[in-house]
């Protein structure tokens, strides 16, 4: 599903998942990252009231919420990021984990809603232990955001030399191939395209 969003450069959100073991993630995507379709953003002290160890949390402070994002992993949480590898290209953005946790959250560990509320999105094929980098539009359907005036119509795969189609793009992918190609010839020399 691709989405329009006129002012994505200011609409900053978060959002829950859990892996193939169960493990608790949650992704920042920052100006412009993909998140899963339908996704209106979710509320982090919401779901960090029912982790166990953490304490009782002030959401009206902004330094308070900064602190807690920083300090997900301490709680068992996989915190992931929308990294710049690719921003010379105009491409979705892929997630980089930020943080490891030394003891990883399962979703059990969880009450009933809280467990409801992380398990609306899963990866059902991979592991936060082991994925530095995560494409969700390679594993669910997204909604993307513009990047100030053009959605760009490709996102690079994890293994960092594919370009796929958006999906929704791929009536206008092979035009969006063939002005990469010839804007950005140096950086997509090694770059492969999948086309259909």
């Amino acid at each position: 599903m691709l989405l329009d969003y006129p002012a994505a450069h200011s609409m900053d959100t978060l959002w829950f998942a859990v892996d193939e073991v169960g493990h608790v993630g949650v992704f920042f995507t920052g100006e412009d990252g993909p998140a899963p379709a339908g996704e209106r953003g979710q509320d982090l002290f919401d779901l960090m009231k029912h982790v166990p160890g953490v304490p009782e949390l002030d959401r009206e402070s902004d330094e308070a919420w900064c602190e807690l994002l920083e300090s997900v992993h301490e709680y068992g949480l996989f915190r992931y990021e929308i990294t710049e590898e690719g921003w010379w290209l105009p491409l979705q953005p892929q997630y980089q984990r930020a943080t490891l946790p030394p003891q990883p959250l399962h979703v059990d560990q969880l009450p009933p809603s809280a467990r409801d509320l992380v398990q609306e999105h899963a990866f059902d094929e991979l592991s936060f232990s082991e994925a530095e980098t995560i494409q969700p539009l390679h594993f669910m359907e997204c909604q993307v955001a513009a990047s100030w005036c053009q959605i760009p119509c490709g996102y690079l795969d994890t293994d960092g030399k594919t370009i796929r189609p958006v999906p929704g793009c791929e009536n206008t992918f092979e035009q969006y191939v063939e002005l990469v190609k010839k804007d950005f010839p140096d950086e997509t020399r090694d770059l492969r395209f999948e086309m259909f």
